[in-house]
């Protein structure tokens, strides 16, 4: 037939050529097979990462994000804005101690990674040294993560 697109043997079960084949261009179509396999594909992912809150038992590789005890938001407490630019803390569970790290977007300082009590300082030039004792980190996820407890430091600006 004149004028028609002419069809080319296909590359796969999933591609198909639309256009004549002296164009050079081709438009890959995902069909419906295709899509009810990544469909398929991304319910067994979602089901093996979760088998471990369904069954107790983890079947494939725990999907929770990293462990970590403690999300400190530091603002000035008068302006309530964010000085965490170049704030520095500390995470001490008892003899250990643990830097707090600068993470973004939002700006926060994060830092512990057990189920335990802490004691957190922040500290910032220009600023009061801000101490929160008895910081108590308790809860765990599905997967046995560390659920982190959020505080906001809000420094006093020093005399």
């Amino acid at each position: 037939m004149a004028g028609a697109p002419s069809q080319a043997p296909s590359a796969g079960p999933h591609l198909t050529r639309s256009a004549p084949l002296g164009y050079g261009s081709m438009v890959a179509r995902v069909s419906m097979e295709g899509f009810m396999r990544s469909i398929l594909a991304a319910l067994v992912v979602g089901t093996v990462g979760c088998s471990q809150e369904i069954t107790g038992r983890n079947f494939g590789g725990c999907l929770a994000p990293a462990p970590i005890a403690v999300i400190v938001t530091v603002n000035d407490s008068i302006s309530g804005a964010s000085v965490v630019d170049s704030a520095r803390g500390v995470a001490k569970l008892g003899t250990e101690v643990d830097s707090l790290w600068l993470s973004a977007p939002p700006p926060v300082l994060l830092g512990g990674t057990k189920l335990s009590t802490y004691q957190v300082i922040v500290d910032r030039p220009g600023y009061r040294e801000w101490i929160k004792t008895n910081v108590v980190v308790s809860q765990q996820g599905p997967c046995g993560n560390t659920i982190p407890v959020q505080l906001t430091a809000l420094l006093q600006r020093a005399p």
